[in-house]
């Protein structure tokens, strides 16, 4: 990162010169070690990761990550409760493992109970944020009963609509999004689009939320 201002794409790019004995260790179990950017455990930067052996158990994985989990300065989803909703909208926080692809932060996550195309919700963000310009990387989740869902922040999408559905209990990051923040209360608003034909509902999860101004 010194020499070109940005990480590398994988791991590969990586010289002789810059690991010891010009080649990069297998990992304790004789793994390799596992790479991603942008990071799911490290939104803002890079995971670098090893799955101890076993790949269907992310809570267990060891990488550049704190133990236990939990991304700095992300206002958790499990920590929100909906502003504005439409009828029959339910909101629960859950204490959950996920299944696939990285570990929940801070252990948990905000299950959005939708019923069809259309239901809606919105959240006013804690704290006092501030006006200004903000870099903004949402960490949604994914299930077996999740739907087709568009995410915004003070009107501004954040990304493309986002198919929840997946086999396995997961979270994905969503690429970051450049979002200006006014004086007052920034809500986040997710609404329900549709679902995948395997999926069994429109509920949507959220992980976190993660700025950076």
């Amino acid at each position: 990162r010194k020499e070109t201002g940005a990480w590398p794409a994988g791991l590969g790019e990586l010289g002789p010169d810059a690991v010891p004995g010009g080649r990069i260790p297998l990992d304790p179990w004789g793994q390799p070690y596992l790479y991603r950017r942008p990071g799911l455990a490290n939104p803002f930067g890079f995971d670098l990761w090893s799955r101890r052996g076993n790949s269907r158990a992310p809570e267990g994985w060891i990488g550049n990550w704190p133990s236990p989990y939990r991304i700095e300065g992300a206002i958790e989803g499990e920590g929100l409760a909906p502003a504005h909703a439409s009828p029959g909208v339910r909101c629960l926080a859950q204490e959950v493992a996920a299944r696939d692809g990285a570990p929940l932060s801070a252990g948990g996550l905000l299950l959005i109970r939708m019923a069809r195309t259309g239901d809606w919700a919105e959240f006013e963000l804690p704290g006092a944020l501030g006006p200004g310009r903000y870099e903004v990387v949402l960490l949604p989740a994914r299930s077996w009963d999740y739907g087709l869902v568009q995410w915004s922040l003070a009107g501004r999408p954040l990304g493309a609509p986002f198919d929840g559905h997946s086999p396995v209990l997961g979270r994905n990051a969503l690429p970051a999004a450049l979002v200006e923040l006014g004086p007052g209360p920034a809500l986040l608003r997710v609404e329900a689009l549709g679902r995948h034909p395997a999926s069994q509902g429109f509920l949507a999860g959220l992980d976190a939320l993660a700025l950076r101004k």
